[in-house]
């Protein structure tokens, strides 16, 4: 039987390698994790990514998607967002992190990308030190343990948030100014309150002429007409940020926010708002729960200037005038 010639060319073509995943490392910074820089560091994140990724030719690195001072409680991120308009466009589809708690803390949310989103966009995902990669399940198990690690990320961030509810009670309590010092004050570097002028006096002025019969409507005008800067205008100028459109009027409900507000007697009053941690979930509380603490700072009325206004305005409400 004659030989078949194997002529050169006629080889059987080799099938073309595949092409390598482009990916994007992510990494995440929150507040807490400052507590441990050594270990959750945005520059220790990308020294692991990149180390894992050096010489493979599977997965090419295209960049690195950062969120700095953002809980892993919610997705609505910016470097996160960024990250999936580009694997949704197909610019990437590979996501690295180095571990599941850097992508999300939230139980839920995480299981739906992982079981759906990123299989339905056919994204591979890695979390190196979990070892966890999409591409190559090591076992069946594996579907039991990623959801329970998403719910030990989420438990230790109900955690934190409990910590960081009770420390901030516990520093109100002394009287630490926690949030944005009001119109008329700044805040010192002990956290504590200190007269800022010319604001104050417009303060002092506020409470002047409620008493001597001004309505707060004929006092907002006034300060319009002097040119003075509205409360969210002078914080504006004083942190050098754009000004909200609008926020250089002063209105006859600022004056009111002003006259009622008792840190003006030097009182710290906070606890006003149920600020959780855990998903920023914010509700008004009653005034029976609100944390006070008296003759922390310096005063810029009389006590009994501050009350007779407030039964002057609280008169003038219930009798249908204007205030």
């Amino acid at each position: 039987m004659a030989r078949k010639s194997r002529k050169p060319g006629r080889e059987p073509l080799a099938p073309p390698p595949p092409a390598p995943w482009r990916a994007g490392g992510y990494c995440r910074l929150s507040a807490e994790d400052e507590e441990h820089p050594e270990r959750h560091s945005l520059e220790n994140q990308r020294s692991l990514i990149l180390d894992a990724l050096a010489g493979r030719e599977d997965i090419v690195l295209q960049d690195f998607y950062l969120d700095n001072g953002r809980s892993g409680t919610t997705l609505d991120r910016p470097g996160f967002q960024r990250l999936l308009a580009d694997l949704q466009s197909g610019i990437i589809n590979c996501m690295v992190v180095k571990d599941l708690s850097r992508f999300a803390r939230n139980f839920r949310e995480a299981g739906r990308y992982l079981e759906e989103v990123f299989p339905r966009l056919g994204v591979r995902f890695l979390s190196l030190t979990d070892g966890y990669d999409s591409a190559h399940p090591r076992s069946g198990s594996e579907s039991l343990t990623i959801p329970a690690l998403n719910l030990l990320h989420e438990w230790y961030a109900r955690d934190i948030s409990r910590k960081v509810t009770a420390s901030l009670a516990r520093r109100r309590q002394e009287g630490d100014w926690l949030g944005r010092a009001p119109y008329g004050y700044r805040k010192t570097e002990t956290h504590r309150l200190a007269p800022e002028e010319p604001a104050a006096s417009a303060v002092r002025r506020v409470f002047r002429a409620l008493l001597e019969g001004s309505t707060t409507g004929e006092i907002a005008r006034a300060f319009n007409d002097e040119g003075l800067p509205a409360p969210a205008l002078a914080r504006a100028l004083r942190e050098g940020r754009p000004a909200p459109e609008g926020s250089g009027l002063w209105r006859h409900g600022t004056i009111r926010h002003l006259a009622t507000n008792p840190v003006y007697v030097g009182d710290t009053v906070q606890g006003r708002v149920d600020a959780s941690c855990f998903r920023n979930k914010r509700a008004l509380r009653p005034e029976a729960l609100w944390t006070v603490c008296r003759d922390t700072h310096l005063p810029l009325v009389s006590r009994e200037e501050f009350q007779e206004v407030r039964l002057l305005l609280a008169s003038r409400r219930r009798g249908g005038s204007f205030p």
